[in-house]
């Protein structure tokens, strides 16, 4: 009996003092998706946004000498997990980190070689990234514009290219908006002309669904 009380004791002394491990302190925050803008040719400015493997989504802005952003991917990850102190701008539904992680394990390494597009343009770059069941990160290129283009036609990767592309519309814009260039993603189009049906004929249609197995 006096064993079991000196551990309870000792449970509740960890506990006062804060040192009792948690599931946060105990595993690491693995990065699932993320975009980023790099200016150094007349600015020195960075500006990224990336999503965890819990749905959070977070952004850092500032001077690339400062935040010291590395230039390989896989460093770039292991500094993104080291930044998971950070306040999230938000978290995802679970249905929609649902369906981000069933593209990521989906999409495919497709397209060409990047080709020149600017001078001084800076540089984005958006990358998804898949783990073996040892934990290893695998990256895949979604896009790239700015100094060079490089577009993932894979239509999951384009899919993902378009969530990065709401999500963090401050991170991806100024490639698009200022220089008119980078893949454009998944472009929204009327369902009766993605199917070719008439609307009249769409309008008295009704959808049904089914289950099978473990899929709907």
């Amino acid at each position: 009996m006096r064993k079991y009380f000196l551990i309870l004791i000792l449970m509740i002394c960890l506990i006062l003092t804060g040192n009792t491990p948690t599931r946060a302190e105990s595993s690491s925050t693995r990065i699932i998706l993320y975009t980023y803008y790099r200016q150094m040719g007349w600015g020195d400015r960075v500006q990224i946004g990336w999503v965890d493997d819990s749905g959070a989504v977070r952004t850092l802005d500032g001077h690339d000498s400062a935040l010291k952003w590395p230039y390989k991917p896989e460093e770039q990850l292991e500094y993104l997990s080291e930044k998971s102190e950070l306040p999230a701008a938000s978290v995802l539904k679970h249905n929609d980190l649902f369906s981000i992680k069933s593209l990521i394990y989906s999409v495919e390494d497709q397209g060409s070689k990047s080709v020149p597009a600017a001078n001084d343009a800076g540089t984005e770059k958006s990358f998804a990234v898949r783990y073996s069941k040892e934990g290893d990160p695998e990256l895949i290129l979604l896009g790239m514009s700015g100094d060079d283009l490089f577009e993932n036609t894979d239509p999951n990767a384009q899919a993902l290219y378009r969530i990065l592309r709401v999500l963090f519309s401050g991170v991806t814009s100024y490639a698009y908006d200022s220089l008119g260039m980078g893949p454009q993603g998944f472009i929204p189009v009327p369902f009766s002309e993605f199917t070719g049906l008439d609307e009249d004929i769409l309008s008295k249609a009704e959808i049904k669904g089914f289950l099978s197995d473990c899929e709907e």
